[in-house]
């Protein structure tokens, strides 16, 4: 039985990482009638295709975030272990072991792939290109362990009706 504290913190960053699902795909969706990026294409988006891209960049960066400072932690916690004060890696060893990512390089691949845009703003609008593109095709493995995540959480700490 999980303490009342980290069952409420688990329910509300599920909540939070629901909307930036939904959010995120929905961004992504628009985004996918002018992707894969080209130079061409690139330089001929509208506003509001910029818009889109904007939209699926910042949430990849805010659903990336929550899960892995909130959820995975949460669930380390759930399981009676201690994250705090661990490095980021061995957290990532951890949740391998669980089967909740594939390995701990994927995560740091899509950690890359988001600061790529996020915090180092590419010089070069090739750079650009190939940076959204990549950060595109990271929607999936993003998903996949987002996905493992609310699965383990189901089966092994809250039933499925309290989700």
């Amino acid at each position: 039985m999980l303490k009342q504290e980290i069952r409420e913190a688990l329910e509300n960053t599920i909540e939070i990482c629901e909307i930036h699902f939904l959010r995120i795909t929905w961004a992504l969706d628009q985004c996918l009638a002018f992707s894969p990026l080209t130079y061409q294409i690139y330089i001929e988006l509208k506003p509001e295709q910029i818009a889109y891209i904007d939209q699926y960049v910042f949430r990849f960066a805010k659903f990336q975030d929550i899960i892995g400072n909130k959820l995975f932690r949460l669930i380390l916690k759930a399981l009676d272990e201690d994250p705090d004060g661990l490095p980021f890696r061995d957290i990532l060893n951890r949740l391998e072991k669980l089967n909740l990512i594939t390995d701990r390089d994927s995560w740091i691949v899509l950690r890359e792939a988001r600061n790529e845009l996020a915090h180092e703003y590419p010089t070069s609008i090739d750079e650009t290109i190939d940076a959204l593109n990549t950060l595109f095709k990271n929607y999936e493995p993003l998903i996949k362990i987002y996905k493992n995540c609310i699965s383990f959480i189901k089966k092994y700490m809250i039933k499925p009706e309290e989700v």
